[in-house]
């Protein structure tokens, strides 16, 4: 019998069809499409091959990391915020030296911001990362072993100058070997990790301080405190050592094959697939050329951006985060202060506050340790923090939802 036109378009259609992908015969769309989408790039540039990563173990294990990574600089500034009511009994601290000690951290930071952007371009960001961690760690750790103002204002003066490289470089990282998608919210995920670091640190200073420290302890309740204030830090600086170089820098550097290799370790431990079936063979990035600058060249190019065009905009952003930040950090670095100081005064509250905290301040040298340590304080920073924690959620809900795009108003 013979067969009609419609009949033969008919069984074509029903026909899979038959592709050849690398001399292997596909008869299914399907797998048509996951072989183009597995197919190998003779050259990629490194956001591809960042990409072609996929998105799995490795990223979720960075996002682990990243909370006590987060944490570092909270538990760095704010440990003295809790020290300074019940310390200032055992140190006889006058309030010069309270303001003091409570701003050492932040001149460490002041004085070696610029530094540190350097020096993760000139050595790379795994080994600022593990070094400067866990020497934050350190500097924590003699900060409360020795109760002496003047070392404890040294170690915090160092502790602010390690973290001040460590916790920035680390956002840095999430952003160069996190793949496109999802990047924004991996870096903005930072700052609510942050924000819980603050809360579990009033939480902290609330199980601790209040301790009643055995004679056989060297140490009283504050000391420990301060001590477990380095454990983000140690757990980051611990935690880093098994992550990878970024391939970003070492791109960056001319170092191509190295930066591949990283790409491929991670492919690896996203699919569980063996690094020769990544997709990318050959990295194609542009680098600057710069190898025979010194360093100090080097340097001396990045502060290009405190002249103009770029002036204008660096002052901008320096006020308006002055102005945050200052705010902010007022509120949250001497509110236990300032709630202990209300406490223990015999004013009416009606007074005002000002009478409450001069008055305070004149029963402070009367009272003992634990007439200073206030859970109210605790609580109260508790509460301050959740709204900066709510904060948070809030800016994620609405980037997850609207993109990074700038919002016209």
């Amino acid at each position: 019998m013979e067969e009609t036109a419609g009949d033969i378009d008919q069984s074509t259609k029903t026909q899979p069809e038959v592709f050849i992908v690398r001399d292997v015969v596909v008869e299914d769309t399907e797998i048509l499409q996951r072989a183009r989408s597995n197919s190998t790039y003779s050259s990629a540039d490194l956001e591809t091959a960042i990409t072609k990563t996929g998105c799995g173990k490795f990223n979720i294990a960075l996002l682990l990391l990243a909370f006590p990574a987060s944490c570092t600089g909270t538990f760095d500034s704010g440990s003295v915020s809790y020290l300074i009511p019940v310390a200032s009994v055992d140190l006889g601290l006058a309030p010069y030296d309270r303001a003091l000690l409570q701003s050492s951290c932040y001149a460490g930071m002041i004085l070696s911001g610029i530094l540190w952007g350097f020096l993760s371009d000139a050595f790379g960001r795994k080994k600022l990362l593990v070094l400067g961690f866990l020497l934050d760690a350190l500097m924590n750790i003699l900060a409360g072993v020795f109760p002496i103002l003047s070392l404890m204002i040294l170690f915090k003066f160092l502790a602010g100058i390690m973290i001040c490289g460590s916790s920035p470089i680390f956002t840095a990282y999430i952003s160069e070997v996190y793949p496109k998608k999802g990047r924004d919210l991996a870096v903005l995920s930072t700052g609510f990790y942050s924000a819980m670091g603050q809360i579990l640190q009033a939480g902290l200073a609330m199980l601790i301080i209040p301790l009643q420290v055995p004679k056989e302890i060297p140490f009283k309740s504050w000391q420990l405190f301060q001590m477990a204030c380095s454990l983000p830090s140690l757990i980051s600086g611990i935690g880093c050592i098994f992550f990878v170089e970024s391939p970003k820098f070492l791109a960056d550097k001319g170092n191509h094959e190295g930066a591949l290799k990283v790409c491929q370790t991670i492919y690896t431990i996203n699919t569980g697939n063996q690094s020769a079936t990544y997709p990318v063979k050959r990295l194609n990035h542009i680098c600057r050329k710069t190898e025979n600058k010194s360093n100090f060249s080097k340097f001396l190019e990045g502060m290009e951006i405190f002249k103009p065009p770029f002036l204008q905009t660096v002052l901008i952003v320096i006020v308006i985060s002055l102005g945050v930040i200052g705010s902010y950090n007022i509120l949250r670095l001497w509110m236990p202060e300032i709630v202990t100081l209300v406490n223990i005064s015999t004013l009416d509250p009606e007074e005002g506050l000002c009478p409450l905290l001069q008055e305070g301040n004149m029963w402070r040298s009367n009272l003992t340790t634990a007439n200073m340590k206030s859970e109210e304080a605790f609580l109260s920073m508790m509460l301050v923090n959740t709204g900066g924690l709510i904060g948070q959620l809030v800016l994620l809900v609405v980037s997850y939802l609207m993109g990074m795009r700038t919002l016209q108003l």
